[in-house]
């Protein structure tokens, strides 16, 4: 992705919608070298504020809104374009659950998809190590000091609903790990 050579001023203007549209604009265009146009745009235009929260959510909702078309979900657009959020959500637990709030809240309460969407989901981002385990399960229960804004909240039990057999598998390979090790 990106190999980072495109140098300019980060535009400080920039908000997480329109960072949203132009990654999804790039994400449409649909060709062998899209993630390395957009690596290259975002380090010379969003810089350092890739590390943010508001970021990741604006990422995170421009990979999940190409891989739909109309009603219709793609695991494979989502698969090819993960890579994206793996990259600059970099194994930070804080990232990773703004992107799996930001999921939540697309696919749930505006987008309104089928429940069989998120599960897919929130599938391909374990599988392919984009979110780790660890922030799947405090995502499912926050420990109780931590804050959750209305938005994050909302849609909450919906979700969690739709992902019983993602959790439950969770939780049986933690019992295999468990017999492994001992």
């Amino acid at each position: 992705m990106g190999n980072g050579e495109v140098q300019g001023v980060v535009d400080a203007s920039l908000t997480p919608v329109m960072v949203e549209e132009k990654i999804l604009s790039f994400l449409f265009k649909d060709n062998d070298k899209v993630l390395d146009h957009i690596g290259d745009w975002l380090n010379a235009n969003v810089g350092e504020k890739t590390k943010e929260n508001d970021f990741i959510k604006a990422l995170t909702r421009a990979v999940i809104r190409a891989s739909l078309k109309g009603d219709k979900f793609s695991g494979s657009k989502l698969l090819k374009n993960e890579k994206l959020i793996k990259k600059f959500v970099d194994n930070d637990e804080g990232r990773e659950l703004a992107c799996l709030y930001s999921i939540q809240n697309l696919l749930v309460n505006e987008l309104v998809q089928a429940p069989s969407v998120l599960l897919e989901t929130f599938q391909i981002l374990y599988e392919n190590g984009t979110i780790s385990r660890d922030a799947f399960l405090r995502w499912k229960d926050p420990p109780q000091d931590e804050h959750i804004c209305d938005v994050e909240h909302a849609g909450k039990g919906v979700a969690l609903a739709s992902l019983q057999s993602f959790f439950v598998s969770l939780s049986e390979q933690d019992d295999t790990d468990d017999e492994t090790t001992s």
